[in-house]
Protein backbone atom coordinates (compact mmCIF):
# COMPACT_ATOMS: atom_id res chain seq x y z
CA UNK A 1 0.00 0.00 0.00
CA UNK A 2 2.85 2.34 0.81
CA UNK A 3 4.45 1.60 -2.55
CA UNK A 4 1.17 2.43 -4.26
CA UNK A 5 1.01 5.77 -2.45
CA UNK A 6 4.59 6.63 -3.34
CA UNK A 7 4.01 5.59 -6.95
CA UNK A 8 0.82 7.61 -7.31
CA UNK A 9 2.34 10.70 -5.69
CA UNK A 10 5.42 10.39 -7.91
CA UNK A 11 3.19 10.15 -10.96
CA UNK A 12 1.13 13.19 -9.92
CA UNK A 13 4.07 15.28 -8.68
CA UNK A 14 4.93 17.08 -11.96
CA UNK A 15 1.30 18.21 -12.32
CA UNK A 16 0.64 19.40 -8.77
CA UNK A 17 2.29 22.83 -8.72
CA UNK A 18 1.42 24.64 -5.48
CA UNK A 19 -0.78 21.71 -4.43
CA UNK A 20 2.26 19.47 -3.82
CA UNK A 21 2.16 19.71 -0.04
CA UNK A 22 -1.61 19.46 0.46
CA UNK A 23 -1.71 16.42 -1.83
CA UNK A 24 1.23 14.88 0.03
CA UNK A 25 -0.55 15.32 3.36
CA UNK A 26 -3.79 13.90 1.95
CA UNK A 27 -1.89 10.94 0.46
CA UNK A 28 -0.32 10.23 3.86
CA UNK A 29 -3.72 10.40 5.57
CA UNK A 30 -5.27 8.00 3.05
CA UNK A 31 -2.34 5.61 3.46
CA UNK A 32 -2.77 5.75 7.24
CA UNK A 33 -6.41 4.82 6.75
CA UNK A 34 -5.34 1.86 4.62
CA UNK A 35 -2.75 0.71 7.12
CA UNK A 36 -5.20 1.08 10.00
CA UNK A 37 -7.74 -1.04 8.12
CA UNK A 38 -5.04 -3.63 7.40
CA UNK A 39 -4.11 -3.85 11.07
CA UNK A 40 -7.69 -4.94 11.84
CA UNK A 41 -6.83 -8.32 10.27
CA UNK A 42 -7.20 -10.06 13.64
CA UNK A 43 -10.83 -8.94 13.89
CA UNK A 44 -13.72 -11.06 12.63
CA UNK A 45 -12.78 -12.15 9.11
CA UNK A 46 -16.03 -11.02 7.45
CA UNK A 47 -15.77 -7.58 9.07
CA UNK A 48 -12.09 -7.24 8.19
CA UNK A 49 -12.63 -8.33 4.59
CA UNK A 50 -15.52 -5.92 4.00
CA UNK A 51 -13.71 -2.95 5.54
CA UNK A 52 -10.53 -3.74 3.61
CA UNK A 53 -12.44 -3.98 0.31
CA UNK A 54 -14.07 -0.65 1.14
CA UNK A 55 -10.76 1.01 1.90
CA UNK A 56 -9.20 -0.27 -1.31
CA UNK A 57 -12.19 1.02 -3.29
CA UNK A 58 -11.90 4.37 -1.49
CA UNK A 59 -8.21 4.62 -2.43
CA UNK A 60 -9.06 3.71 -6.04
CA UNK A 61 -11.81 6.35 -6.09
CA UNK A 62 -9.48 9.05 -4.76
CA UNK A 63 -6.73 7.99 -7.16
CA UNK A 64 -9.03 8.31 -10.15
CA UNK A 65 -10.19 11.68 -8.88
CA UNK A 66 -6.61 12.88 -8.45
CA UNK A 67 -5.67 11.84 -11.98
CA UNK A 68 -8.77 13.63 -13.29
CA UNK A 69 -8.04 16.81 -11.32
CA UNK A 70 -4.32 17.09 -11.95
CA UNK A 71 -3.44 15.13 -15.08
CA UNK A 72 -6.21 14.43 -17.58
CA UNK A 73 -10.00 14.25 -17.68
CA UNK A 74 -11.30 11.09 -19.32
CA UNK A 75 -14.57 9.57 -20.46
CA UNK A 76 -17.17 8.94 -17.74
CA UNK A 77 -14.66 9.59 -14.94
CA UNK A 78 -17.31 11.17 -12.72
CA UNK A 79 -19.41 8.00 -12.84
CA UNK A 80 -16.39 5.84 -12.12
CA UNK A 81 -15.44 7.99 -9.13
CA UNK A 82 -18.95 7.94 -7.69
CA UNK A 83 -19.44 4.20 -8.21
CA UNK A 84 -16.16 3.30 -6.53
CA UNK A 85 -16.80 5.84 -3.74
CA UNK A 86 -20.34 4.59 -3.07
CA UNK A 87 -19.19 0.97 -3.05
CA UNK A 88 -16.34 1.92 -0.71
CA UNK A 89 -18.75 3.50 1.77
CA UNK A 90 -21.08 0.50 1.49
CA UNK A 91 -18.33 -2.01 2.29
CA UNK A 92 -16.83 0.06 5.11
CA UNK A 93 -20.19 0.59 6.81
CA UNK A 94 -21.31 -3.01 6.47
CA UNK A 95 -17.90 -4.24 7.60
CA UNK A 96 -18.17 -2.17 10.76
CA UNK A 97 -21.75 -3.34 11.29
CA UNK A 98 -20.56 -6.96 10.95
CA UNK A 99 -18.05 -6.27 13.74
CA UNK A 100 -20.76 -4.64 15.86
CA UNK A 101 -23.01 -7.70 15.42
CA UNK A 102 -20.18 -9.96 16.55
CA UNK A 103 -19.47 -7.77 19.58
CA UNK A 104 -23.15 -7.43 20.43
CA UNK A 105 -23.56 -11.20 20.51
CA UNK A 106 -20.54 -11.52 22.77
CA UNK A 107 -21.73 -8.82 25.18
CA UNK A 108 -25.34 -9.98 25.09
CA UNK A 109 -24.24 -13.39 26.34
CA UNK A 110 -22.40 -11.78 29.27
CA UNK A 111 -25.35 -9.58 30.15
CA UNK A 112 -27.77 -12.49 30.08
CA UNK A 113 -25.52 -14.59 32.36
CA UNK A 114 -25.04 -11.70 34.80
CA UNK A 115 -28.78 -11.11 35.05
CA UNK A 116 -29.50 -14.69 36.21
Amino acid sequence: MTLYGVGLYSFLFPYLGEMRYPVLVYTLVILMMGLTAYHRRNEAFISYKKVMIGVILFIISDSILAVRLFVVDFFMVDYLVMITYALAQFFIIFGILAQEDKDFGRYQGKITKEMK
